[in-house]
Formats: C-alpha cells, structure tokens, sequence
C-alpha cells in the first residue's frame, strides 16, 4: 500500500495474501478464458464443477442446495424471478437479509418474505399463509451456495 508520502509500506502487502479479481460482463473475460455471464449457473456447469472438485476434497461445493442451483436458476428465468445470473444472486441477496429495515440493506422484512416465498416456491416448497416458505437463514444459505458456484466456474474456467 503506497503511503501519503509515496513511500509503499511493506507492513500491509504480504507475500501470503492473494486477491483474485474477476471481470465478468460484455464478454471481456471470454479472451482470457473466463465464463460468459450467460453460461453460469448451468446443469452442464454443474457437471464440470462436480467433475473437477470432488467433495470429498471440496465439501463447500457439495453442501444443500449446491446440486440444486442450476435448477433454481433455470426456473427463476422461466418464472421471469430474474433475467442473468447477476440479477438472480441480487434477488437471492434480497432473500437472505436479516428481518428489518436496516440503512444498508435498505429491504423491508415484508420485502424478505416475499422473496423468501417465492424463492420457496421456485424449491418446490408450499406456501404457509402465516409465515414464509424458507427462513432467512435458509435464503442466506442459497444465497452463499450460488455465490460459491458461480466463484468456482469462474476458477475452473480461468483455472
């Protein structure tokens, strides 16, 4: 990190820390061998992943509702829930706040509901008139599962 005075201080950049950057969109990264956004979130992406992380050595990729993400994807689009894959991990972090308004988030706990609802819906799951078909903590787990599939897609691609 370059200091005020032009200095760079060794202290904050250590050799141990990796950053990786993605960038995905307008097909940018396609030259560098990184995925289209249109191809993430696939059933043929979830075969390469499977293929290329086992679980045993990758337990993160085989949690719940992994196997289950190009399925939600997919109906989410037929259902017009979302458009691309960047609009689906936005409704899903709707899904996933806390209950409340808060200044950060800025979704109101009727706002969770109802995409903890539909989200359950596109799972499968009834609708309770008296509650949500997920618990926030079961959106906030889809949520970190779709996030995670779509980071290994893009190592695996990029590899």
């Amino acid at each position: 990190m370059r200091r005020p005075s032009g200095r760079w201080d060794h202290h904050v950049v250590s050799d141990d820390v990796k950053s990786v950057v993605w960038v995905l969109g307008a097909g940018f990264s396609q030259s560098l061998g990184g995925p289209l956004l249109g191809t993430l979130l696939s059933e043929g992406s979830l075969a390469d992943l499977q293929a290329c992380y086992p679980a045993r050595q990758f337990p993160a990729l085989a949690a719940e509702y992994f196997a289950d993400m190009p399925r939600i994807y997919k109906t989410g689009v037929a259902r017009n829930f979302w458009t691309d894959p960047e609009s689906c991990l936005d409704f899903l972090d709707a899904a996933s706040q806390s209950q409340g308004t808060t200044p950060t988030t800025g979704f109101s706990s009727r706002a969770v509901n109802l995409r903890l609802a539909q989200l359950g819906q596109l799972m499968g799951r009834p609708l309770d008139a008296h509650a949500s078909a997920l618990t926030p903590t079961e959106g906030a787990m889809i949520h970190a599962v779709a996030r995670r599939f779509v980071a290994a897609e893009c190592c695996h691609r990029l590899g």
